[in-house]
Order: structure tokens, then C-alpha cells, then sequence
């Protein structure tokens, strides 16, 4: 997983500072300059988040972790989303995925636009992680109806073509008894009157590298 919400605005000229070492990806002096504003006796929520930010990109994440978790004390609530999001996403990068499909699920709903679409996506990416199928779809729907950026829609689009379960009916190294199968299977479904989807034939090698054919059904959001 990437960090890779939207760096939080600032107004004071040392914040600024911290913010222009973070847009020229200097990581190490954004942690350098916020150590300072962190330390005051009122400290500085946006220089956490930004210090923790860049402990992400150097890979120092007990150290971000401990800034986050000062920056989501922020009054501003996408500041606390972004922090919250951000929390999660270390969550997932260390396999606690239950806790990174919480923290995400949790930030996106202080978040707008794109950032709060990416919060839905890595959340959903966790819910696949523990097989929560049906929570995963509900969080990308949730991505395309926030999410501007065509990338971030992409990608979404993508995760939910391969989200559920699908019903494979065979593999095939002939082509015309795939498609035999695959119109076995159909007018069964309309015999029984299932409301199943057409079957569909995927290219696909064995582990020899042989060419086959893949004949599936649908894509479900549970096993039932």
C-alpha cells in the first residue's frame, strides 16, 4: 500500500516551510522542520501530519504511527480523516486488516471528493483481504460516487470486475467443447428458471503454459 492522500493545507509561514519540503519530497527535512511545532505546548496538527506523512515515504512507520495519532486530535475534520486514513493504510501495509478497513471506513466519512474515494477504495482493499465480499463492493460503489480523478475510477472499476465469487464450469484445451459447455449451462439456467448471467469463455494457460479455455458464470458478492 501507498500513502497516497493529499498533504493537508496550512496557513502560518513555519508550517508552510514544513509543507515545501514535503512537495519537494525532501521527507527527511519535513520531519526535521515539524519536529519544532510539534513540540510547543499548543501543537501543530498540521505539522504531525505532515511529519507523519513523510515517516510513511521513509518507511519509519512506529515513528508515523506516534505522529498520526497527534494529528487526528485535530478540530478540522478533514485533517482528522486524513490522519485517520493515513493510520489505516499502515494498518494494511502491516496486516491488520481488520483495524485498516475500520480506520479507513472511519476517515472517508470526514473526507470529501477524491480523498474520501480513496479512503473507500483502500478500505474496500482490506474488506477483500478478510473476505468480507459484500462490504467490499458497498465501499467501491461508494469510491466511483465520490472519486473525479479517471485513474482513481479506473482502478476501482477494475477491483470491482474481479470482486466476489464466480462459478467456473470447466477449463478447456478445445475451444468448440468450451463453447458445447457453456450453451449446457445456459439452457440448463433457463430450464430451472435460474436468473443467472450468460456464461462467458476467459483465455487462460495451464501451469505447462498449454492454452485453455475458461467457461464461468457470473460474479457474486457471497458464496450463497
Amino acid at each position: 500500500m501507498v500513502c497516497a492522500f493529499c498533504a493537508a493545507g496550512c496557513q502560518s509561514p513555519n508550517i508552510q516551510q514544513v509543507h515545501e519540503a514535503y512537495r519537494r519530497a525532501d521527507f527527511a527535512a519535513t520531519r526535521r522542520l515539524a519536529q519544532p511545532l510539534i513540540d510547543r505546548s499548543d501543537p501543530s496538527c498540521h505539522a504531525a501530519y505532515l511529519a507523519g506523512v513523510a515517516c510513511c515515504h521513509l518507511g519509519q512507520f512506529t515513528e508515523a504511527r506516534s505522529y498520526l495519532l497527534k494529528a487526528v486530535r485535530s478540530n478540522e475534520p478533514r485533517l482528522t480523516g486524513l490522519a485517520e486514513a493515513q493510520l489505516g493504510l499502515i494498518d494494511h501495509q502491516q496486516g491488520h486488516y481488520v483495524d485498516a478497513a475500520r480506520r479507513l471506513s472511519q476517515a472517508a466519512g470526514k473526507l470529501a471528493g477524491d480523498d474520501r474515494a480513496r479512503a473507500h477504495l483502500y478500505a474496500a482493499a482490506a474488506q477483500q483481504k478478510l473476505g468480507l465480499w459484500p462490504e467490499s463492493r458497498l465501499n467501491l460503489h461508494a469510491a466511483l460516487r465520490h472519486g473525479h480523478a479517471a485513474t482513481l475510477r479506473e482502478t476501482v472499476s477494475q477491483m470491482l470486475r474481479y470482486t466476489g465469487f464466480t462459478i467456473q464450469v470447466g477449463a478447456f484445451a478445445v475451444e468448440s467443447n468450451a463453447r458445447n459447455a457453456a450453451r449446457l449451462v445456459a439452457r440448463r439456467a433457463d430450464t430451472a428458471k435460474l436468473r443467472l448471467p450468460q456464461p462467458r469463455m476467459v483465455s487462460s494457460v495451464d501451469e505447462d503454459g498449454r492454452r485453455l479455455v475458461l467457461v464461468q458464470v457470473g460474479r457474486f458478492t457471497d458464496q450463497a
